[in-house]
């Protein structure tokens, strides 16, 4: 890995991950591809499965393991990629624009609502996902606290 590894996604059934690395402003992260053998207990490097051109701040893979959606610090973007689960490759799907400084990203238990920590605008924003072709739309905003690090989202059950 990079200097910084920002992002590590697990997908749902526990067979891949992927991890972004971090070069410098201006220049690129890696977004890498890892195989996981629980029996086996090991994690193997399966491959780089794209470069994107701007700082890699958060993500998370949809709970269908279909799409990595990350969010992009520079740029301001949340961008989804559809996920080859039998070579790691990642093919961009959309993106749409963020607030500032978008950094954690968690999708609700369904996978219809994808959920983005915008640390410099202290706010978290909601924003409709399509887990057929994984296209976004912005849905609502709270504000936070200021200089928000995490959340999560907790599922309670009747």
């Amino acid at each position: 890995m990079g200097l910084i590894p920002p992002l590590v996604a697990i997908d749902s059934i526990g067979k891949l991950m992927f991890s972004s690395d971090f070069y410098g402003p201006g220049q690129f992260s890696n977004l890498n591809a890892y195989e996981i053998n629980e029996s086996e207990k090991k994690i193997k490097f399966k491959k780089n499965a794209i470069a994107v051109q701007d700082y890699v701040s958060g993500g998370e893979i949809s709970p269908d393991g279909k799409f990595l959606l990350i969010s992009q610090r520079e740029e301001k973007l949340l961008t989804s990629f559809l996920i080859n689960r039998d070579t790691g490759e990642l093919t961009k799907k959309a993106s749409i624009g963020t607030e500032n400084y978008p950094t954690k990203v968690r999708f609700t238990s369904n996978g219809q609502l994808a959920l983005v920590l915008n640390k410099a605008s202290n706010s978290i924003a909601s924003y409709s996902f399509d887990a057929s072709t994984g296209e976004l739309q912005q849905a609502g905003r709270a504000n936070t606290g200021n200089d928000p690090q995490d959340f999560i989202i907790v599922q309670v059950r009747q």
